[in-house]
């Protein structure tokens, strides 16, 4: 016995191509066929760094008291108050921030890496009354580690490009016999 075909095969069948579900999966495709595209230029060159996930950003720098302490195995640390979020990054610049961001207390150390608590809504009403600080209710990332090293990245191109100019326009100069 023959299993009977469903009425409409193609039903069956799933779509070759799904439809991305929200605007950050159409981001990450878009980044993924850019980078595509740089691949064969990066295999002749030097490596170009690429690296994405959690980052957090100091906000406030805490008193170091035993009030502001963490135990980290053995050790009893100082902790701040920073913003937890993930960013995509290209030769160390940000270039992407995505995901939700949130208030935690961390402590960072070189070869300890970075441990973190999250912070509620509650803790950080207490830190703005014992403080006296204005941290937001809502995060917001640092504007340097926003815009920081971007803007650098940025004034370095047109100075560079102001310089190729001026050069172009001394070497012209140069080269243009003087009408006597």
């Amino acid at each position: 016995m023959d299993p009977t075909p469903d009425a409409n095969p193609e039903s069956r069948i799933p779509p070759l191509h799904p439809q991305p579900r929200n605007h950050h999966e159409k981001k990450t495709i878009l980044l993924a066929c850019l980078l595509c595209l740089l691949a064969p230029q990066a295999a002749k060159a030097i490596p170009i760094p690429i690296e994405w996930g959690e980052h957090i950003s100091r906000v406030q720098k805490l008193p170091q008291t035993e009030k502001f302490t963490a135990k980290v195995g053995d050790k009893v640390v100082h902790v701040d108050v920073g913003v937890r979020y993930k960013r995509f990054s290209v030769v160390w610049i940000p270039i992407w921030h995505y995901g939700e961001k949130e208030y935690v207390l961390y402590h960072s150390s070189l070869f300890g890496g970075t441990r973190y608590w999250h912070l509620t809504p509650k803790g950080v009403v207490a830190l703005n009354e014992k403080l006296g600080c204005s941290l937001p209710q809502k995060p917001k990332i640092p504007f340097w580690s926003r815009w920081g090293v971007r803007l650098i990245v940025l004034l370095a191109i047109i100075l560079l490009v102001r310089f190729a100019e001026s050069s172009e326009k001394k070497e012209a100069a140069a080269a243009t016999p003087a009408n006597s």
